[in-house]
């Protein structure tokens, strides 16, 4: 009988711990309905004497699910630290803001061309900030670019998650830069991150430009043609479309295929070749071809591609840039780690550049 009663007793002990620690993993969780979303975020620099002015936008909840209104509330604040402007923030609000759907994060670009290690610092330790969120550089200002409402987004920021994403546009002017790889970027020696520029156009927005960024800021602004070449050099564009245009030729070459890459060889005389094939197909000539002629088309495409393509890396050399990892590979393939970084920042003004892409013309377009 003293046995079955102290059998009870324990189970009861058992049930009640259980009962008091259950509650344990939920500390600090929040109802969904107690809850703001944001679903992007904007860092100025400040304008009353403070270092940040920090925008939150947050998707507001809707009643019929189906209804996909695009109604947000966006939130500004001054302060010292992103970290004292998200929390007097939230003195705005009756709810808790939930960091775990942001996907995207601008930079005004006077502050962009500030310290970035700075800057980004709040993000890259937020456990709740997904590193996988894109980060771009807000013309004129963050404020503006989270405030741009296109008329064909049905979400709050859904336009540029979608923009960004793999499953949206292809075009090779549309880079992008994920918060971890600008970590990466950022910290190690030898590649620079290019984060994409977004501005307001109309009651659109548009992304055709790019900065490459140092730790110091950001340096160098490339141009959609820039912007373009680097996508390409990189494999990041699988298509694109390419015009040249001289005093006697005009023409437009959709690129179906892009194959590029590089080799970098070290010693007396340092050197970078590009080297790789393109196929494409004639899309505008202006003029009747014949496939026999497509020879003289690729020629000229060739020229131009090989010319802009050293052009580019020379600007990136004269820059001091490197976005494409010429250091990084130096510093991989030689093992002085005492001296190695020193020897590239002097090998790296004396580079030399040359290209050798061909260009393959399949067809002359469907209409012959």
């Amino acid at each position: 009988m003293k046995l079955f009663k102290l059998e009870v007793y324990a189970r009861t002990a058992l049930v009640l711990a259980l009962l008091m620690f259950a509650g344990i993993g939920f500390n600090g969780y929040k109802d969904i309905d107690k809850r703001f979303f944001v679903v992007s975020m904007g860092i100025d620099e400040g304008k009353s004497g403070f270092l940040y002015e920090v925008t939150l936008k947050l998707a507001l909840p809707q009643a019929d699910p189906k209804a996909a209104k695009n109604e947000y509330l966006l939130l500004k604040r001054e302060a010292d630290s992103i970290g004292a402007a998200v929390a007097f923030m939230k003195s705005q609000v009756d709810k808790e803001f939930d960091f775990g759907h942001m996907k995207i994060i601008f930079v005004g670009e006077s502050l962009a061309k500030r310290n970035w290690l700075t800057t980004m610092d709040w993000f890259f330790r937020r456990r709740d900030i997904q590193k996988i969120a894109y980060v771009a550089v807000a013309r004129p200002d963050a404020a503006t670019a989270l405030n741009i409402k296109p008329m064909f987004e049905d979400l709050p920021s859904s336009s540029f998650f979608v923009a960004f994403g793999d499953e949206g546009s292809e075009t090779p002017y549309l880079v992008t830069e994920y918060l971890f790889d600008l970590h990466r970027r950022l910290h190690e020696r030898g590649i620079d991150p290019v984060v994409p520029i977004v501005e307001p156009y109309e009651k659109q927005f548009d992304i055709q430009k790019a900065y490459v960024v140092t730790r110091r800021g950001a340096t160098l602004a490339l141009d959609p043609q820039e912007t373009g070449l680097y996508s390409m050099l990189l494999n990041r564009s699988e298509r694109a479309t390419l015009t040249v245009q001289r005093e006697r030729e005009s023409f437009s070459v959709t690129a179906d295929e892009i194959k590029l890459d590089y080799a970098l060889r070290a010693g007396s005389r340092p050197s970078v070749t590009v080297s790789g094939t393109i196929l494409g197909t004639l899309e505008v000539a202006g003029e009747t071809v014949e496939p026999k002629e497509l020879g003289k088309y690729e020629a000229a495409l060739e020229k131009q591609m090989n010319e802009d393509i050293v052009s580019f890396l020379k600007k990136l050399r004269q820059a001091d840039v490197d976005p494409f990892g010429f250091g990084l590979r130096y510093r991989a393939t030689h093992f002085n780690n005492d001296t190695e970084w020193d020897d590239w920042r002097k090998v790296y003004p004396n580079l030399d550049f040359s290209s050798d892409v061909r260009v393959i013309m399949e067809t002359t377009g469907i209409i012959e």
